[in-house]
């Protein structure tokens, strides 16, 4: 069974502070002045210096110190590592057949933001950075043009209406227990989620040898996964029928182990 959706941002407010970049000067601001300077109004948004500082915007150097407030050494340290692993990413050319290197990556970084949850803003700051690329004063970015002239029909329109449903999915279900699997990755990378509600399928296979392919997205539990098996194969509900599902063991040992119907 594939675990669930990726980790999420954490409620607490945080700072950004250029001193994590070569800029003329050192300030901290607070994130609610990054959303809706001066209100909810797209052009002063799009027209605020504060998201023309380099600090928030695609570099191709290295970090020398996180974009968050972090509570140790131990931790900034990570979030610079944090940093490296996003650049090679991005830096290299997803190739099919070796698509092993992009997804070793992804959970290596993910990995790390559930080990330490004081790092998933630090991710999710580094991955507004990395895809933001600085616009002269007074000329349109990238997304103000996608949203004035095709507004979500591009692809990059379609990928983020899938990212906004995934997050709302997350905040609905609850964060991950595990990074995401190999499978789910490759999902992502290799094809487009954004055409289904539900991108992801596997095959259930039944002890009389039959088999049932069940679709479920990154933030499926357990329980949504089994109660949609049985609508679709006419099984009554667990409590009436007491159908539990089971996984072979990862590691390869001839074991099968129960799902609980909490996890992802």
């Amino acid at each position: 069974m594939v675990k669930g959706a990726a980790c999420r941002p954490r409620p607490h407010a945080f700072m950004f502070s250029s001193e994590s970049c070569d800029a003329s000067t050192s300030s901290t601001w607070d994130s609610h002045s990054l959303i809706w300077p001066n209100g909810n109004c797209w052009q002063q948004w799009h027209d605020s210096q504060i998201w023309r500082h380099p600090v928030l915007c695609f570099s191709k150097n290295a970090l020398v110190s996180p974009l968050t407030t972090l509570p140790s050494q131990a931790l900034q340290t990570e979030a610079v590592k944090l940093f490296k692993t996003c650049q090679l990413f991005i830096n290299v050319a997803i190739d099919a057949p070796a698509i092993d290197y992009h997804v070793s990556l992804a959970q290596s970084a993910l990995q790390v933001c559930l080990a330490h949850p004081e790092l998933q803003n630090e991710f999710f700051c580094q991955l507004i950075k990395q895809t933001r690329k600085r616009q002269p004063h007074g000329q349109p970015g990238p997304l103000q043009v996608h949203t004035a002239t095709t507004g979500w029909r591009t692809e990059v329109g379609k990928y983020a209406i899938y990212c906004q449903r995934s997050l709302e999915r997350t905040q609905q279900k609850g964060e991950r227990q595990a990074r995401p699997s190999r499978m789910e990755i490759l999902s992502i990378l290799l094809r487009n989620p954004y055409h289904h509600s539900l991108p992801f399928s596997v095959p259930v296979h039944f002890l009389n040898s039959a088999y049932q392919v069940v679709s479920f997205d990154a933030s499926t539990t357990v329980e949504e996964f089994q109660c949609r098996l049985n609508q679709d194969s006419g099984v009554r509900k667990a409590a009436q029928s007491g159908f539990s599902l089971y996984t072979d063991d990862p590691t390869g040992r001839d074991l099968e182990h129960c799902l609980q119907g909490g996890i992802k």
